[in-house]
């Protein structure tokens, strides 16, 4: 059970680079050739239906390279759903997940 892995990270909304309210969370689970992303974000301005695209981002000297994960929508003002890729190429790229810094969540709207 090794190659097991899990953790959670929990969302936190920011407005004018001040910590806000938390606003949901993304669970990650890795085994073998598969990475499962969960996620669960409270997302009350959002109309049904908006585009939500997942990106995990590694940094590359003084940038972050985007990494493609996948697409979900809102739904009744959440944003919930489940991602699968590769641990050891997340989303195609060759980056493994021991790589990634961190997720960006967009919306169609422009919110992040």
């Amino acid at each position: 059970m090794s190659d097991y892995r899990r953790f959670v990270a929990y969302l936190y909304e920011y407005q004018n680079d001040a910590k806000g309210e938390n606003r949901g969370f993304v669970k990650v689970a890795s085994r073998g050739s598969v990475c499962q992303i969960s996620l669960q974000i409270s997302a009350f301005s959002l109309p049904d239906k908006t585009s939500i695209k997942v990106y995990g981002f590694v940094r590359r000297d003084t940038h972050l390279q985007g990494i493609y994960l996948g697409e979900m929508f809102s739904q009744k003002g959440l944003v919930t759903g489940k991602l699968l890729t590769n641990p050891s190429s997340m989303g195609g790229s060759g980056c493994n997940l021991n790589s990634l810094g961190g997720l960006l969540v967009y919306s169609d709207t422009g919110k992040i």
